[in-house]
């Protein structure tokens, strides 16, 4: 259909028309596609870019941001916080040492008042990142089993139930929310990244669920640190479940394999874990790596 000066002017006024029916909505759907940022409920949100999600909660009393990402993406973060607040980061909460949930601590502290985190996220960090050429901050506020703190409307809970992911997993919870932020306990839909030098383990893992389970109830929200898409890093319990039910059977399968008298090269190359074929390898060699990790501690346990 050709257009003439006319309809040109007709469908422009219906675009225009339907954005202004829509008001701030239209604006705050379109600064969220573009920026990352999607808000949860009025005060708590999450912003996926590169690296684990990160979680911001503001008001006009308190800030709270919870990972960091990289160096490069918590920028791209941090201007987009300054259009929700100009107060100060009061806390900044890493969930475990790994950097693409720290890397982004060093680019932050000048704009945050204290940083938490796990003692053993804090000595991960340090033993692991502490000499590499990219500039570190670490935790300046550690615990060893759990940290609260009040913030008036909203309640924070962070609590480490024992090594999982890394040795200094932790789960925060906003209490009034119900949401739970528990970092790289759930890799929704994908096969994990499993850490032994950095203190994983894969039955206490499963511990980690369970706890998280028994904990939080049903109406829970969680955050997720990474999944197969961005829409997947909030889950309710049954992503847990999941997640519990791969990594359990992830365990029995290899079990039942070094049983069967088959090699380790034999079960690490398996073409399928079963009944979790669906699942995105974010890596090349996810599979294969989450097959010799359940190799390794079932051998090494024995």
């Amino acid at each position: 259909m050709k257009t003439t000066r006319k309809n040109f002017i007709k469908n422009s006024l219906l675009i225009t028309g339907g954005i202004l029916l829509e008001g701030k909505n239209f604006f705050a759907k379109a600064s969220q596609d573009i920026s990352g940022f999607k808000s949860l409920n009025e005060n708590f949100g999450i912003y996926t870019e590169k690296g684990g999600t990160i979680g911001w909660y503001v008001t006009d009393d308190a800030v709270v941001v919870i990972d960091a990402q990289m160096d490069d993406s918590v920028r791209n973060f941090y201007n987009g916080l300054k259009n929700k607040t100009s107060r100060r980061i009061n806390f900044l909460i890493n969930t475990h040492h790994h950097r693409d949930h720290t890397g982004g601590n060093h680019f932050l502290r000048e704009f945050t008042d204290n940083i938490v985190g796990h003692e053993k996220c804090r000595a991960m960090q340090q033993k692991f990142d502490g000499n590499s050429d990219t500039p570190q901050a670490y935790a300046d506020i550690v615990f060893e089993n759990e940290w609260a703190v009040d913030l008036g409307i909203e309640k924070i809970h962070a609590i480490h139930f024992n090594p999982a992911h890394t040795a200094g997993d932790i789960a925060v919870r906003f209490v009034n929310s119900n949401i739970v932020h528990l970092g790289d306990i759930v890799f929704n839909n994908t096969y994990p990244y499993i850490d032994f030098p950095g203190g994983a383990n894969l039955h206490q893992w499963v511990e980690f669920i369970n706890k998280s389970l028994s904990l939080y109830n049903d109406n829970t929200t969680f955050i997720f640190g990474h999944a197969n898409n961005d829409e997947n890093v909030i889950g309710n319990k049954a992503s847990l479940i999941q997640m519990k039910n791969y990594l359990t059977t992830l365990l029995e399968f290899v079990d039942s394999q070094i049983k069967s008298g088959k090699s380790k090269e034999e079960i690490i190359n398996a073409k399928e874990i079963p009944g979790f074929a669906f699942l995105k390898e974010r890596w090349n060699g996810a599979r294969r790596m989450n097959l010799e990790s359940a190799y390794e501690e079932l051998t090494r346990t024995k």
